[in-house]
């Protein structure tokens, strides 16, 4: 695992994603609803999303580039 307090590496943030996902799917809450949210939030911040979205959409890709690197620089 590397999380560090900083921003999730990719398969991190995929495993916490799909958790996230099976959980709400299994036995939705708005905890569980609040979390999948958040595992989202988490997987589009990681560099290879951003590099995937930068293809599609570059002006949506710079700000969440911004995103990402200031959650690298409270880490």
């Amino acid at each position: 695992m590397c999380y560090t307090g900083g921003p999730r590496c990719y398969s991190d943030a995929k495993k916490a994603l799909s958790k996230a996902k099976s959980d709400y799917e299994g036995n939705p809450t708005p905890e569980k609803e609040e979390a999948l949210a958040d595992a989202k939030k988490d997987y589009i911040l990681t560099p290879e999303v951003i590099e995937q979205i930068r293809e599609k959409d570059p002006e949506r890709a710079e700000r969440l580039q911004d995103r990402y690197d200031k959650k690298l620089e409270g880490a």
